[in-house]
């Protein structure tokens, strides 16, 4: 989950004429916000349009689901998981720094992955 929409599509459309053997994809749309920690790859936000434009443009794409990362900022996410499910979209990810695991679920993201961001819930004082 989180691969370059051009670099994917290209192998998916390899996949579909039989150039290549590849997998099934259930496409996630990565968002992050930009930093010295961004991810590698992905759609970069700092605002709500931003945001919700990102939502939109993976929507049209046919993703069905939106990862967000570490870098994003918190107050973005309850904005994006409106605009994703409204758009019939799951989200999930990383938990943006500034936020703890309960905040990422109480503002509406489907799940989350890695058991780190459960731990570190009890660290934010820190």
């Amino acid at each position: 989950m989180g691969n370059d929409i051009e670099e994917l599509a290209r192998l998916q459309s390899q996949w579909q004429d039989g150039t290549a053997i590849g997998p099934r994809v259930w496409k996630a749309g990565f968002i992050d916000g930009p930093g010295q920690f961004q991810a590698p790859t992905g759609i970069y936000v700092t605002t709500p349009e931003e945001a919700k434009a990102a939502v939109n443009k993976y929507a049209d794409l046919g993703f069905i689901q939106i990862k967000l990362y570490s870098s994003l900022k918190p107050e973005l996410v309850p904005g994006i998981v409106k605009q994703a499910h409204e758009r019939g979209l799951r989200v999930s990810g990383h938990v943006p720094n500034g936020m703890i695991a309960s905040q990422f679920v109480e503002d509406g993201a489907d799940e989350l992955q890695h058991i780190n961001f459960i731990f570190l819930n009890f660290l934010a004082e820190e």
